[in-house]
């Protein structure tokens, strides 16, 4: 599997620094496997913190970088076929779900995923 360039990680790594940003993962765009992630805690962390360890607080309230993988991939398998069923030959270039308490927002590229959660902005 290759690895993303040295571009996209800088890039990546800008958009993990940014104010509210929580989580982000690249992945595999053939089969959904983690590339890259910050921000997530991973399921040995979180087993780890359910025994009474050292960990995150509400870890049972989190999910791990591998559930988030998985849902987001199967998000984006669903979009696309969603879109080519409205148009034959069309593809998803931004999928954007926003939630009371975060904003998902996934960039499908050639050979990757970009995942992106982030705080949901307050209303006004």
């Amino acid at each position: 599997m290759s690895q993303p360039t040295n571009a996209t990680l800088e890039h990546l790594t800008r958009i993990a620094t940014k104010p509210g940003v929580r989580s982000t993962l690249i992945l595999s765009k053939t089969d959904g496997a983690i590339i890259q992630s910050t921000g997530l805690i991973s399921a040995s962390q979180k087993e780890s913190s359910e025994t009474g360890q050292e960990g995150y607080q509400n870890a049972e309230n989190q999910k791990s970088a591998e559930e988030v993988a998985k849902m987001a991939y199967d998000f984006v398998r669903h979009a696309s076929s969603f879109a080519i069923g409205m148009q034959d030959e069309d593809d998803v270039q931004l999928l954007r779900l926003r939630t009371r308490k975060n904003e998902i927002v996934i960039v499908p590229d050639a050979k990757y995923l970009l995942v992106v959660i982030h705080d949901a902005p307050k209303a006004g």
